[in-house]
């Protein structure tokens, strides 16, 4: 509702989006709100207790096209935040315009699922027919009844009762992207993961990678190879024009400077295309190549891996699609390297994303064991 005094205007969005432990993000529809709402500031709360706050400043273009009224936001939490918190919708997220306007933001559905889904996934308890119907209500946003409630408690209650598995953190550090897209990137951070990588959020195709390596990576990071734009949802990303390399920075044009922000990624660049030599030279992690969900060719798999052999002894993943005899989470010894198999999005089982990133860190587990032996303790 737009008309009427602030006292019964309510602000309207969605927290969407959560990656624990701490950060949780959304919008509110400011497209329609009064000036004099503007700027809107966001809480939120865990028990009546304000765990972060901050200005919803952050360009949503999905919501708002109009610069002067961004609808976005991103807050980082004093506090841990886990899976309970997500399923039962422990947090409040409450909106608050200048003039007085409110509105509590609901936790998007999905979430909640997903959040029930790694809980089921820590008691190794399938998803039967009860846990389908309540996962169903979650992603609907539909409201629960007493029973319902009651057998989330208890679901959650049983798995805050199981330490977290802390140590598939420690291997999903151990891989390193060789680019493609994002999906190892994903995954690790799904487990916990947050290592540096020039290409984990990186697009380059597999002779691209190949010849930047050759090439040692010279000149990566340097402003006369470097190009920086903002792509539709005014989110800047970078790209090297020799390499055709394009790699997401996660900051938008409606809260930067162009010229600084430029320089930062230039030097960010020169810094991890160094961290990669480093590493390739010592052999330190396990690099990893795709190019989900299709095969890669024979001939550029091995003259990658001939290029490697350049540097020293580091192990290679190559990852496909789970076919027949191959199921996902597999592993296989090729000619030099891994071949790991994971679910993929347009699979005909329509796997959740939950599910596609538990098929990585099965992959991932399997094969740290053969480079590194026993995992470290606590992995099943």
């Amino acid at each position: 509702m737009i008309a009427g005094s602030a006292s019964t205007l309510r602000l309207r969005g969605m927290a969407d989006g959560v990656r624990l432990p701490r950060i949780v993000s959304g919008w509110v529809d400011t497209a329609r709100l009064p000036v004099s709402s503007i700027p809107v500031r966001i809480e939120i709360l865990r028990n009546g207790v304000v765990i972060g706050s901050g200005p919803v400043d952050r360009d949503r273009p999905d919501i708002s096209a109009d610069p002067a009224r961004p609808a976005g936001f991103q807050l980082t939490c004093s506090d841990e935040l886990d899976d309970s918190d997500l399923a039962l919708a422990r947090i409040a997220v409450i909106a608050r315009g200048v003039d007085g306007a409110t509105g509590e933001l609901p936790l998007y559905g999905r979430v909640r699922a997903e959040a029930l889904d790694r809980l089921l996934a820590r008691l190794g308890r399938p998803i039967g027919e009860t846990e389908a119907h309540l996962r169903s209500a979650l992603a609907a946003g539909d409201p629960l009844d007493a029973t319902m409630a009651g057998e989330l408690e208890a679901i959650a209650a049983s798995a805050g009762a199981i330490a977290p598995d802390r140590s598939m953190r420690e291997v999903m550090m151990a891989f390193e992207s060789l680019g493609q897209d994002c999906a190892l990137g994903s995954a690790q951070r799904h487990f916990g993961a947050e290592p540096l990588g020039l290409l984990r959020f990186s697009g380059i195709g597999l002779d691209a990678v190949r010849t930047a390596l050759a090439d040692r990576l010279r000149g990566v990071g340097d402003p006369a190879f470097t190009r920086m734009e903002p792509d539709d949802r005014g989110e800047f990303f970078t790209r090297d024009i020799r390499y055709h390399m394009q790699a997401h920075t996660f900051l938008f044009a409606a809260n930067e400077e162009r010229a600084p922000l430029f320089a930062r990624q230039c030097r960010k660049l020169q810094y991890l295309a160094r961290n990669l030599l480093d590493v390739l030279h010592e052999g330190s992690k396990i690099m990893v190549i795709h190019g989900l969900p299709d095969d890669l060719p024979d001939a550029g798999l091995r003259a990658l891996l001939a290029v490697l052999r350049g540097y020293g002894d580091c192990p290679l993943l190559y990852v496909r699609a789970a076919r027949p005899g191959l199921e996902a989470g597999e592993v296989v010894r090729g000619e030099g390297l891994f071949i790991g198999h994971v679910l993929v999005e347009d699979d005909a089982r329509r796997p959740s994303s939950h599910e596609i990133f538990e098929s990585w860190g099965r992959m991932c587990r399997r094969v740290h064991t053969l480079v590194h032996g026993a995992l470290p303790v606590g992995v099943p």
